[in-house]
């Protein structure tokens, strides 16, 4: 693949972009060497012809980038070659493609809508760059993938001799933050309404404290209920929002998402014991379960000294909704939480 990387590398040097790169179109010669066949696509980087923008569908469902597949014409850069061969190297490592579906508008609407599966959660034996490669290729963003064909060859030769490559990992931190932007409703929701429930949390903490001191509150690591482990990003995602919603909260001390992420769901947790290392008297956990277009995340916040639930609801709702499955969470107001806080005294 390093070849043929640096084959379409020449290519793009003369102005020329492939648009169907697909495992078809990677031919062999008798000593093994791979060739770029059927050009018939391509058009010159600078072409933006109206004929040329009717013809952007037209390419591979599976291998062609979300840009070229949403008629983005004016879009497309060498980055949408580039994403063609991570999806090709995908399907070499893996035997299938990163997006698979019943139809072509299945598939189209995959890749444009989520990002593509990590490579070790279907092939687990690979090699971490190796997979950082091909993350890096197949990335939603034009300008996060490889700039060019001969930075992806670089990289690809750099592993082949064992050598660093250039790529760097994308946390799951980074990649839950990047599809909060791409679909805030859902996340910010839970954020809030977990805020106002650790301020409920607080006031009764200190009022039932005789001697009170600085408010303390560490969100836990959620644990991901969906069968998909690539969706562990998703996971990520929503407790970094509530990590940020609760940090708005003037004189709450909340813990750092690094100091907490050593307790990780999967493993039974002692509440009262992590509440004792962190320094805080109120703990936040909970779950996500995301499956196809729905999502439902269940909150607690509970009195770690008395492992005391304060609080639990459930969110179940599509991604796409911006309003709640039932009206009564989002209702919640700051008169609202502190009465409930008071229920307590």
């Amino acid at each position: 693949m390093a070849k043929v990387a640096r084959g379409i590398a020449y290519a793009h040097g003369k102005g020329v972009l492939h648009r169907d790169l697909q495992p078809g179109n990677i031919l062999l010669d008798e000593n093994g060497e791979p060739m770029v066949s059927d050009f018939g696509l391509a058009k010159w980087l600078d072409q933006t012809s109206e004929i040329t923008r009717t013809l952007e569908t037209l390419g591979t469902p599976g291998y062609i980038a979300p840009e070229q597949a949403e008629c983005r014409a004016d879009k497309l850069t060498c980055a949408a070659d580039i994403y063609s061969l991570g999806a090709i190297l995908f399907y070499l490592l893996t035997g299938r493609p990163p997006f698979v579906g019943p139809n072509v508008l299945a598939v189209i609407h995959q890749a444009a809508a989520t990002p593509a599966p990590r490579l070790r959660s279907l092939a687990p034996s690979l090699d971490r760059d190796l997979g950082t490669i091909v993350c890096r290729c197949l990335d939603p963003d034009p300008n996060a993938r490889y700039q060019s064909a001969g930075a992806l060859e670089e990289d690809l030769d750099r592993w082949l001799r064992h050598e660093p490559i250039r790529a760097r990992r994308t946390g799951v931190f980074t990649r839950g933050r990047k599809w909060v932007r791409r679909n805030p409703t859902s996340t910010v929701l839970v954020a809030s309404l977990v805020a106002m429930a650790a301020m409920a949390g607080v006031v009764l903490w200190q009022s039932q404290s005789p001697h009170p001191m600085p408010a303390g509150i560490a969100v836990l690591p959620f644990e991901n209920l969906s069968t998909d482990p690539e969706n562990a990003f998703f996971t990520y995602g929503v407790q970094d929002e509530i990590l940020n919603g609760l940090a708005k909260i003037g004189d709450l001390k909340v813990i750092s998402r690094t100091s907490v992420m050593q307790y990780e769901s999967g493993v039974k947790r002692n509440l009262r014991q992590i509440a004792n290392e962190l320094g805080v008297a109120h703990i936040v956990e909970g779950s996500v379960q995301r499956a196809g277009n729905r999502v439902r995340v269940t909150a607690q916040l509970i009195d770690a000294k008395t492992d005391t639930h304060l609080w639990v609801e459930r969110y179940d709702r599509p991604l796409d909704d911006g309003l709640p499955s039932r009206s009564g969470p989002l209702k919640i107001s700051p008169l609202t939480t502190f009465t409930f806080a008071q229920n307590y005294l």
